[in-house]
């Protein structure tokens, strides 16, 4: 359990002050049946999220893996993993909303945010000799509602403090962004030797 407060106080505060609960419990299992190890987890969350002036808001991010390793005959290992992730959007991605001076930007956030969603399905090959260990790897990630910063086409304009759809000549401008959440997927094949 952890409770606390994210406070930024000054001019170039970005988001309000904000009370955080987070609660959590996890559990991992291990156990051989002939050449296969098996490996389970699982871990669950409830955070709370509640800003100064604002709404409140839930997530409960819940994350899991299993996996079995073969070990075929040595030195060779055949590992099979599935996990699943989920985040929940930070403070900033939600509520942000002013300029952010180290990057000359002003950033909005989205109280809109659904959680990140991630599912990984990883085969890798292992070699591990005297002289030699070896690895490949094939992964496939599947990612829904990935959270990121995107320019939304405006700007901020600094001398009048409004958002605007363009700059006006001679007033001093950030440009927007705002927090978003497009699905990019992922595919790679991975070798790794290593000549030890």
């Amino acid at each position: 359990m952890v409770n606390s407060q994210f406070s930024a106080i000054g001019e170039e505060a970005l988001v309000p002050r904000t009370d955080l609960g987070s609660y959590g419990l996890f559990g991992v299992e291990s156990f051989k049946i002939g050449a296969v190890t098996y490996e389970l987890g699982a871990h669950g969350e409830w955070q709370t999220i509640a800003p100064e002036n604002g709404n409140s808001l839930t997530f409960r991010p819940i994350s899991g893996f299993a996996s079995a390793l073969w070990d075929i005959i040595d030195p060779h290992q055949v590992n099979l993993a599935f996990t699943h992730s989920q985040r929940a959007p930070q403070i900033q991605e939600l509520f942000s909303n002013g300029v952010h001076e180290a990057t000359h930007s002003y950033e909005l956030g989205n109280a809109n945010l659904n959680k990140e969603l991630s599912n990984n399905l990883d085969l890798d090959y292992r070699y591990n000799a005297d002289w030699m260990s070896a690895e490949l790897n094939l992964f496939h990630n599947w990612v829904s509602d990935y959270i990121y910063q995107q320019r939304n086409g405006s700007v901020f304009n600094r001398d009048n403090e409004t958002i605007e759809v363009s700059c006006p000549v001679g007033a001093t401008c950030s440009s927007c962004w705002k927090a978003v959440k497009p699905p990019p997927p992922s595919k790679a094949l991975k070798p790794k030797p290593c000549f030890c």
